[in-house]
Parts: C-alpha cells; sequence; structure tokens
C-alpha cells in the first residue's frame, strides 16, 4: 500500500536546504509540497522542499530553488506544478513532462516567457491540462513592437502568450486565469481560440484587458473581469463593456470590477440572454441598471455593490 505525504511548509528561516535534506532523508515518500499561494521566494522552505523532492512529486505547488538542468526521473507523475517563468528561461529544453499535468500556474512571468522546457519536440499538447494560470509582471508592457522584437529573436518562434518555435494546444482546458494581462495586441489570445474555456478570469490595466479576443467569450460559464482603472479610461471602458455584453455568450455567472467609479452604460441588445449571476462592483446608475436587468431575461441573482445617483436621476424618480 503506497501511502502519499503532503507537507505544507511554515515560515522557519535559516539552514533551509540543511532542514529541507534532513525532511528528505527522514521522509522519502513525500509526493506534494505545497506553499503559500502566489508564493516565489526561492529562499523559502517551501522552495528547497520543492526542490529537494521534485524528481518523484505529483504536486507541487512552491518555488524552486534552481533551473532544471536533466530530465527528472519520476516527474513523469507531475500533475500539478507552480513554477517561475525565470527557472522555465533558465532550464534546458523539453525536460518537463506534460502527458499528466492538469494544473499549470505560471509566476512572476515576462511577456516573452519561453515554453520551451516543456513536453517533447514537436506539437506542445497539454493533452490533459484544464486549468492553467499565468501571473505576469507587474506593471509590464508588451505591444507590437515587442512582439516584432521577440520574434525576431533567432528562430522565428511563434509570439503568443510566451514564446515557443511549436505549436501549443490545450484540447481540454476549461480554466484559465491570467492576472496582469501586459499585452496590447488581440494576437496574443490565438493559442486559447481552439480551447474549450468555461471559466475566465483577467485582472489587469484597461489599456491591456482592452484587447481581449471576444472569441474566447462565446463559450463560457463563468467570466471574471478586474479592471484597474484611470481616470482617462472611464468612457472607453464603458464602450468596452458594451462590446463585451453584445457578444454572443454562453456565459452564466459574470463578474465586472474595476478599482475607480464611472457609470457603466449597456447595449441597446445584450447577448448574454442566459447570464443568471451578475456581480457588478461599478457605482452604476440606478437607470443604467435597470436597462441592464431588463435585457437578461434568465438573471437570478444580481449584486450592484455601488448604486450611484445623481440630481436629474432624483428629479426624474420625484416626477414618476
Amino acid at each position: 500500500m503506497a501511502v502519499s505525504r503532503v507537507i505544507k511548509p511554515g515560515p522557519e528561516k535559516g539552514g533551509l536546504a540543511k532542514l529541507a535534506g534532513l525532511v528528505s532523508k527522514h521522509a522519502p515518500g513525500v509526493v506534494e509540497v505545497v506553499g503559500e499561494p502566489w508564493e516565489c521566494n526561492p529562499n523559502s522552505l517551501a522552495a528547497h522542499l520543492a526542490s529537494a523532492y521534485f524528481n518523484q512529486l505529483c504536486v507541487c505547488k512552491a518555488p524552486l530553488i534552481a533551473a532544471i538542468t536533466r530530465k527528472p526521473d519520476m516527474c513523469a507523475n507531475l500533475t500539478v506544478l507552480s513554477i517561475q517563468t525565470s527557472i522555465l528561461q533558465s532550464s534546458g529544453s523539453h525536460l518537463i513532462p506534460v502527458g499528466q499535468l492538469c494544473e499549470l500556474k505560471l509566476l512572476q512571468a515576462e511577456a516573452f516567457f519561453s515554453w520551451e522546457a516543456f513536453g517533447s519536440p514537436g506539437t506542445l499538447e497539454f493533452s490533459r491540462l484544464v486549468s492553467l494560470t499565468i501571473d505576469f509582471e507587474k506593471d509590464h508592457v508588451a505591444n507590437d513592437s515587442h512582439r516584432y522584437d521577440a520574434q525576431k529573436g533567432g528562430k522565428n518562434p511563434r509570439v503568443t502568450m510566451g514564446v515557443d518555435r511549436r505549436r501549443i494546444l490545450f484540447p481540454r482546458l476549461t480554466n484559465l486565469c491570467i492576472r496582469k494581462l501586459p499585452y496590447t495586441y488581440a494576437g496574443a489570445w490565438a493559442m486559447f481560440l481552439d480551447a474549450p474555456i468555461k471559466n475566465l478570469a483577467l485582472a489587469g490595466k484597461f489599456a491591456h484587458i482592452r484587447y481581449l479576443d471576444t472569441r474566447v467569450l462565446r463559450g463560457l460559464d463563468i467570466f471574471d473581469m478586474h479592471v484597474y482603472l484611470s481616470e482617462k479610461s472611464f468612457g472607453k471602458f464603458s464602450t468596452f463593456v458594451k462590446t463585451v455584453l453584445a457578444v454572443p455568450s454562453t456565459v452564466r455567472s459574470a463578474w465586472i470590477r474595476h478599482s475607480e467609479v464611472f457609470p457603466i452604460s449597456v447595449p441597446d441588445l445584450c447577448a448574454w440572454t442566459q447570464l443568471r449571476e451578475l456581480n457588478v462592483t461599478a457605482y452604476i446608475p440606478t437607470f443604467t441598471l435597470l436597462a441592464l436587468v431588463s435585457r437578461l431575461p434568465e438573471l437570478q441573482r444580481l449584486i450592484a455593490q455601488r448604486i450611484a445617483r445623481d440630481d436629474s436621476e432624483a428629479m426624474l424618480e420625484s416626477d414618476a
């Protein structure tokens, strides 16, 4: 009988490499190492344990302390992986098998990080991957000029979200989360257009999110958009929301979040006819809210966290 051991390390400091060595010596059967969510500190105990056990792990949710320079002996069983893209950049090609990988989280990602460490030569197919998170570096910007420079980098690689010479396929990907989205061109989404995405979560500046390829919305069940706005974006974001709501989609639950105050206008024809739950964190005028609700025939749950009122609305209400 095989017994899997799970270690959830705390914040111990000092002599971490030695401690990780002792743990691996006395607990050789560990197959999971789990650190803190979004933890990228290579000097943590989690990082040292992840590196000590990496060859045999099925679940690695902790940063690594060094590049992967040889093919892991037992890493073919890896189903869950969190890894910094800086480790990918410095690792060899085709060293991380993807045949069993179900959940992948890429941390501290640069816009044009490399996928080369994954899979084998030829098409890179994440055949079992159902959940992908890419957490980009804060405030990074990737425009058409940057993309052109990346394509010139030696062997004319494919450039979408990251860089690789191969086609990258996600035939079972249903959950996609992109944090601090850096791209200012729609072509970045090309690699996901054939994926069966059901849950999409986006976070970033409106200047980047506005380039979302709306074709990824069509088959969704859940859509969560968190936008960091500046005052200059108010009118453009309102127009963007109208455009998104006019895209035919099967989405049933939607969150539209932002960090500033602005009203949201709605399209004359809202194509999200199957929407059952809507959470809006805008200061949305009451008349706009009523117009939106009237266009959502299946809506069952509405959370409007902030209601905006102005003098003209107050007058209209007093005359009603």
